[in-house]
């Protein structure tokens, strides 16, 4: 890692612990890097949590501007857990059983709650709720817009996306969650946001499906240090009410014990979290998975959608480690396609950007060559995702997904 990236880590270790950074990698260190890196990883207002007054004097107007989104970023989470707390009421009003997944539950194990912002809201209930389930969400003026194999996507206008989930089962590998998820409801602890209470998987099984949803991000997009931070905040302050024999067999039945494995090796490495003695007892030496693993966090954001070759380097490697070949020629004329774009453009957009090629049409190859010049970084990105590939290729095969 660079010191930007350093930094960056620095400041995400600091935060989620609740203490201010006292040092700096590189007083030389890049921060609108950092903080466009906070972005990417949608960690912008816990990175500014974990700075100093002093640190502003290195830039006042960045620092302002990102005190200001996180401002308005805590508020708009306060709003959001508002109306959540308002879902939940009324599933329990309507005798539903309904369990909060990820941030809803998550999110509390933070120093500041509102920090850990959450993109939407994971509901989970039975399969014989759903239709009443839906109900009461279009009641509470949702509309359905989406279905996948395992929720029912809602939207609204004003407050975040819901899925609804009658599985937890998440992931592409080789394992099933069947067992696991006959016992969940069985062991959910109760919680609650406002005057409403939830019902939440244990910590034993919010650790194993953090995993089974890594383990199914991994291999369609990818998953940011968001998700590594949960993990780390669920051991540390929660572990040691985490069965660890229970939890390792339960990982081996789903088969994603070397995924478990290298994600918690990153968070040894990157926040120096320490290992469950039983998992610790099973590292062997995987510096270079690791070291893949890492990078691949690092550079795709927080869903793995950072930039072209996150995309589409993802989505080859996949289809080409499931011997797809469909997907493989529909991924091969989508990174086409993108190419083609990027080096002509429409000449619509040569105008937006150019206007005075509209106004004088005989400037417009300079207008062009000014528009590639210009995009040369997406160019780079374009011819970066071929080693990414077969790097991330490699990765799949190792973590057998």
């Amino acid at each position: 890692m660079h010191s930007c990236e350093k930094q960056f880590i620095e400041c995400i270790s600091a935060a989620i612990r609740g203490y201010k950074i006292n040092t700096i990698c590189d007083r030389e260190v890049d921060w609108l890097e950092v903080f466009k890196k906070a972005e990417d990883h949608n960690v912008k207002p816990l990175v500014y949590s974990s700075l100093r007054n002093d640190i502003y004097k290195i830039n006042d107007k960045l620092f302002n501007d990102v005190k200001r989104y996180t401002i308005l970023a805590s508020v708009l989470q306060i709003q959001h857990m508002k109306q959540v707390e308002k879902v939940f009421k009324e599933f329990n009003d309507n005798k539903i059983s309904v369990i909060g997944l990820k941030g809803a539950a998550l999110r509390n194990l933070y120093p500041r709650p509102e920090f850990r912002t959450m993109s939407d809201l994971d509901l989970l209930v039975r399969k014989g709720d759903i239709e009443n389930s839906e109900k009461i969400l279009l009641k509470l003026g949702y509309v359905r817009f989406g279905i996948t194999k395992n929720h029912l996507s809602f939207k609204h206008k004003r407050f975040l996306n819901i899925d609804l989930h009658w599985t937890i089962d998440d992931k592409r590998g080789e394992g099933n969650v069947s067992d696991l998820e006959n016992e969940i409801w069985n062991n959910t602890i109760k919680m609650s946001i406002g005057q409403a209470s939830f019902l939440s998987l244990s910590w034993e099984d919010m650790l194993i499906h953090l995993l089974i949803h890594m383990a199914g991000h991994v291999v369609y997009s990818g998953f940011g240090i968001r998700q590594m931070c949960d993990v780390v905040l669920v051991i540390e302050r929660k572990g040691h009410l985490i069965n660890w024999e229970s939890f390792y067999n339960k990982i081996r039945t789903i088969r994603i014990e070397k995924l478990m494995v290298v994600v918690f090796m990153a968070c040894k490495s990157l926040f120096g979290m320490e290992v469950p003695e039983i998992v610790n007892n099973r590292i062997k030496d995987e510096n270079e998975n690791l070291n893949k693993f890492i990078n691949y966090i690092c550079l795709g954001g927080v869903y793995g959608r950072k930039d072209f070759a996150s995309v589409y380097g993802g989505k080859l490697a996949f289809n080409i480690y499931n011997h797809n070949l469909k997907y493989i020629i529909i991924t091969m004329k989508q990174i086409i396609s993108q190419i083609v774009k990027a080096i002509f453009p429409h000449i619509k957009k040569i105008y937006e950007e150019f206007p005075y090629s509209k106004r004088c049409t005989v400037l417009l190859p300079v207008a062009w060559v000014h528009y590639i010049s210009r995009h040369i970084l997406r160019a780079k990105s374009i011819i970066f995702f071929i080693p990414m590939s077969i790097n991330r290729y490699r990765l799949f095969k190792y973590l057998n997904l």
